[in-house]
């Protein structure tokens, strides 16, 4: 018989890890906020669920439009501007969003509205 916990405990970070992740996230959190003028930038992903898995070190970070004054304009594009100063990697998908390393941590800043 399988014993969730001991699953959980090999599998959930350590205090420590989700710690320094939240701290890293949070300096960072608050750095684009400077520079997001007309959004704002928002934990997401399994960081912010606390889901995410020991040893995986990508955040994703939602950075929020107001819908009804983007609601007509490419966000992608929008957000690509407002991040040049953090030097971010551009990925393309079904919508284009950003990487920013930083120390040992890879970022994903993903445009979205709200």
């Amino acid at each position: 018989m399988l014993d969730y916990n001991k699953i959980l405990q090999e599998i959930k970070p350590t205090k420590e890890e989700q710690n320094y992740l939240l701290e890293e996230s949070d300096k960072l959190i608050k750095s684009l906020n400077k520079s997001l003028k007309g959004a704002k930038a928002r934990l997401g992903g399994s960081l912010a669920k606390n889901t995410n898995i020991r040893g995986d070190k990508e955040v994703d970070i939602f950075a929020a439009f107001s819908y009804l004054r983007y609601k007509d304009k490419d966000v992608s594009k929008e957000l690509g501007k407002l991040l040049k100063r953090h030097k971010p990697k551009k990925i393309h998908g079904s919508r284009d969003y950003f990487q920013i390393k930083s120390k040992d941590i890879n970022f994903e800043i993903i445009p979205v509205l709200y």
